[in-house]
């Protein structure tokens, strides 16, 4: 996706109290969207392609620069929500849940990097936690800027808001897109089946892990629909390649506000979208 800035005609600066932030930072951009809560609509979004991929120590400085020099970062917000991408997280049921025990949970699936601090997060709409990772300085700078604000892990909305729309679906089916990883999410019901994240190089690679994860649930590919979002091209050779082994391929663009932004596609930033 290119730099891209948008604001409706309706936005104001200065009711910015009564709105909601969303923000979203990955190794390669930086993203905002401003939600008009009483209006169930948005009135902004801004994407910053970042010149260079981040790292972890570089990550933190850059998205301060970004808050400093944006006029509608140095507002108030009624409620603030940050979305961090990362591989990092591990998905603990609530009965096993303890405070006490986040970095053994943590650590049986990842290594905490010296940057980074573990946080914690619980599902709405399933009995579970989100367990991840996030550079500590990060979170300082984030919270220096906005008190309130409210830190998530990128699979959390995407879960939550998958569910939430398919939850009279006795089996859904979810793909979610990425630079260089995908997300696969299955629900039956309101129940989650399955959910994880795979890093790919080609496309090959994304295809298979698809299809890897649908045999080892025994699930005849040849029968299901996938539910597309990200950085999706219905008409790619990668797209048009997966849907020789599925039945149906639709684009997920499911969110309880309004977008009316016609440059950004709602299925490309769904995440975001669902972040409040």
């Amino acid at each position: 996706m290119k730099n891209l800035v948008l604001f409706d005609k309706s936005f104001s600066v200065k009711k910015t109290e009564v709105y909601h932030l969303s923000m979203q930072v990955d190794n390669n951009s930086f993203s905002y969207c401003i939600l008009d809560i009483a209006r169930k609509k948005y009135l902004a979004f801004k994407y910053y392609n970042f010149p260079e991929k981040q790292s972890n120590y570089t990550i933190s400085d850059t998205v301060k620069g970004l808050i400093k020099n944006d006029k509608f970062l140095s507002q108030k917000y009624k409620t603030v929500g940050f979305l961090y991408h990362t591989r990092k997280a591990t998905i603990i049921p609530t009965e096993f849940y303890d405070q006490k025990n986040l970095k053994k949970y943590f650590d049986f699936n990842h290594i905490l990097d010296e940057s980074e601090a573990i946080n914690s997060e619980k599902f709405i709409n399933i009995e579970a936690y989100n367990v991840f990772a996030l550079p500590s300085y990060l979170m300082t700078i984030l919270l220096n800027s906005f008190p309130n604000v409210k830190f998530s892990h990128h699979s959390t909305p995407y879960i939550e808001s998958f569910i939430r729309q398919h939850q009279k679906t006795p089996l859904a089916i979810g793909v979610h897109k990425h630079a260089n990883s995908l997300d696969l999410v299955v629900s039956e019901g309101k129940k989650l089946k399955l959910f994880n994240s795979f890093a790919y190089r080609t496309d090959n690679d994304f295809i298979y892990y698809i299809l890897y994860a649908l045999n080892h649930l025994g699930i005849d590919n040849q029968s299901v629909t996938l539910h597309l979002s990200g950085e999706i091209d219905l008409k790619s050779p990668l797209i048009l390649e997966l849907n020789t082994y599925v039945k149906e391929l639709r684009l997920n663009q499911h969110t309880p506000y309004a977008l009316t932004f016609k440059e950004v596609p709602a299925h490309t930033i769904i995440n975001l979208l669902n972040l409040y």
